[in-house]
């Protein structure tokens, strides 16, 4: 006969199976046929199960660190090992570039096993990509289109610019100036990147070497002008010397008739003459193909 009867499988055989519980003292008594009897104890000790605590779940940007937390056990194991510094300590610090849910099986001194888990998540990276350098040209100013995902932005140095907290100032500075940003996600994951504006002193006159009349793309023959400039004369020449097209706006531009009439493809000459704004006189001249 056992007593007390508590987590015991049955109480009247010689063999019985206990299930831990808490720790408790079972007296037994056995009675021989002849009904003398006798009396014995054991003492079976529980040590606790649930003796471990670990810190609560941790969000962080990637590349951050940050430190995980347990207590309460002779030893640890942390499972995976992946970015945690030893995945032997109790306080290993974790620099995770993904999210991870972490499991530690703690030890105790009597050798019983805890394990808790703890979720590790990490934040989108902040982006922002902007143009190395830029050049502008006299009368000229630069807006930023920056590729980011962050919501929040401080640059540096802030004169020159229309806005210093916005994704995408105006910037028109007085002098070559290197711009620095910094941007931050709804996180607070941080980005930072630069640009270097660099200021021409002259204009730039170009034009291109061919062009298609009627076409979407490069349906005229114009000057492209970068800056400020005055245009003195444009002409335009077929090959018997006859000018086709003749203009003074810098902002017009042929497109390929004559008196209202469609010119044949063929190579054409061309002269241009121009004041920039800082007073160059800018004259070119060469061949353009209307191409049909």
């Amino acid at each position: 006969s056992w007593s007390p009867a508590l987590f015991l499988d049955n109480t009247t055989t010689p063999n019985v199976v206990y299930t831990a519980g808490t720790t408790t003292n079972y007296i037994l008594t056995v009675t021989t046929t002849a009904g003398c009897t006798g009396i014995d104890s054991t003492k079976i000790i529980v040590n606790p199960g649930q003796f471990a605590a670990l810190s609560s779940d941790i969000s962080m940007c990637p590349h951050d660190s940050a430190q995980l937390i347990a207590s309460g056990a002779a030893s640890y194991r942390w499972f995976p090992s992946l970015y945690l510094s030893d995945s032997l300590s109790a306080t290993p610090w974790v620099k995770a570039i993904s999210s991870v849910n972490y499991s530690v099986v703690a030890t105790s001194a009597a050798g019983c096993l805890d394990t808790l888990s703890v979720n590790v998540t990490v934040w989108p990276n902040a982006l922002i990509s902007i143009p190395d350098s830029v050049t502008i040209y006299p009368g000229q100013s630069y807006q930023v289109n920056p590729a980011t995902n962050c919501v929040a932005f401080a640059w540096f140095p802030p004169a020159g610019l229309n806005d210093a907290t916005i994704s995408d100032p105006v910037i028109n500075p007085t002098s070559d100036t290197k711009y620095i940003v910094v941007g931050t996600t709804n996180n607070g994951c941080v980005a930072v990147d630069s640009i270097s504006i660099v200021l021409s002193a002259e204009s730039i006159v170009a034009v291109p070497n061919a062009f298609t009349p009627g076409g979407t793309v490069n349906g005229q023959f114009k000057i492209i002008l970068e800056g400020e400039a005055k245009l003195n004369y444009f002409h335009i020449f077929d090959r018997w010397g006859n000018m086709v097209f003749d203009s003074k706006d810098v902002s017009l531009g042929w497109d390929g008739t004559y008196n209202g009439k469609p010119q044949p493809q063929d190579v054409y000459v061309y002269e241009i003459q121009a004041v920039s704004s800082a007073g160059t006189v800018v004259s070119k001249h060469g061949n353009i193909t209307l191409l049909r």
